[in-house]
């Protein structure tokens, strides 16, 4: 798993993703934001990141599903990088919308039901 908040050109980003598939090893984007930390840093290239995942059938989870209430974020340095106003899809904010929703590579337009849930057994 990699946490990929820091800027990749898009040449480094195909060049991880090829790198793990050179070398067989099974490979997830394991966090990413609309912005790099600490603090609401400057904006990261999402986008490219889950076309180029989406390319290699390379897995990832953006950061956070969370409300932005400071109160409450999990995200109290950057409540921007929550997807959520509240927690509920009906409230995606922004890039959230945008990864999970609207960009040919979000999780509407790739997620797959696995079997188990398709047909209620895993056989």
């Amino acid at each position: 798993s990699a946490h990929l908040y820091d800027p990749l050109s898009d040449a480094q980003l195909v060049s991880v993703f090829q790198q793990s598939i050179a070398l067989d090893l099974p490979f997830i984007v394991g966090e990413f934001a609309n912005r790099e930390p600490p603090g609401c840093g400057p904006a990261l290239a999402y986008d490219a990141l889950v076309q180029e995942a989406s390319r290699f059938g390379i897995g990832w989870l953006a950061w956070s599903w969370g409300d932005n209430d400071p109160a409450t974020s999990w995200n109290t340095d950057c409540s921007e990088f929550d997807m959520t106003s509240t927690f509920s899809a009906s409230t995606l904010t922004g890039w959230g919308k945008d990864v999970a929703m609207d960009n040919a590579a979000s999780i509407k337009h790739t997620a797959v039901r696995p079997r188990s849930l398709v047909t209620g057994s895993c056989n």
